[in-house]
């Protein structure tokens, strides 16, 4: 088990990996069971490209219940393929630019650390949203 002081899953999985010898963590949330390990194998393949520090999935699947499900978290993606915007309420005048964000995040493990130092953002708190913290420090 991990301490009850954790304000996010991340905060939890870097307490689990920091004696662990590994240079990559994939963590897959408990709501996510049923992932594809295609998938999987493929958030392990972008960290080939040696400036990715984290990633996470997005899906293409996402249906009205998605959309208006504040459960069901959004992601905006710009031209590169990075995240632009994760959203728990989507804005009218952007319906139709979201995917659907996936459970499962990849970190560089010296990244992970680095991140469960830095202080929760306010937008994190106010949205729970912990994916939040890393787009407003500006991790690759």
């Amino acid at each position: 088990m991990t301490g009850p002081e954790h304000l996010s899953g991340t905060d939890r999985v870097a307490e689990v990996i920091k004696d662990i010898d590994a240079d990559i963590i994939i963590n897959i949330q408990g709501d996510e069971p049923m992932i594809d390990p295609a998938i999987v194998n493929q958030l392990i393949d972008t960290f080939e490209d040696g400036y990715v520090e984290m990633a996470t999935v997005a899906s293409t699947v996402i249906d009205n219940f998605d959309y208006v499900n504040p459960n069901s978290v959004k992601v905006m993606i710009d031209g590169n393929g990075f995240a632009s915007a994760f959203r728990r309420e989507t804005k009218d005048f952007e319906i139709g630019g979201y995917y659907r964000h996936v459970g499962m995040y990849g970190y560089r493990k010296e990244i992970l650390l680095q991140f469960t130092k830095l202080d929760q953002t306010k937008n994190e708190a106010t949205f729970n949203l912990e994916q939040l913290r890393a787009w407003t420090m500006e991790f690759q």
